[in-house]
């Protein structure tokens, strides 16, 4: 069964700039956010590519430019 990282999740909270550097630096790694609660996160221009995202809870989220090719938003 897929669960959340919590490590992604700390890396985010960090902000947009951080987030996207770590990315850069572990490319081969596919952010799990399963289930996670990311309402009302503000994430412009955030990398999110390949991120499992399935029943993650993003109502209110700034999404707005992201890179979110080939992410899972199944549920």
């Amino acid at each position: 069964m897929n669960k959340a990282d919590p490590a992604h999740r700390a890396v985010l909270e960090r902000g947009v700039n951080n987030w996207n550097e770590w990315r850069k630096k572990n490319p081969g790694v596919r952010p799990q956010f399963f289930e996670t609660d990311l309402r009302e996160v503000q994430l412009p221009g955030v990398d999110l590519s390949g991120a499992d995202l399935r029943g993650a809870h993003l109502s209110n989220a700034n999404l707005s430019g992201p890179n979110l090719y080939k992410a899972d938003f199944y549920r």
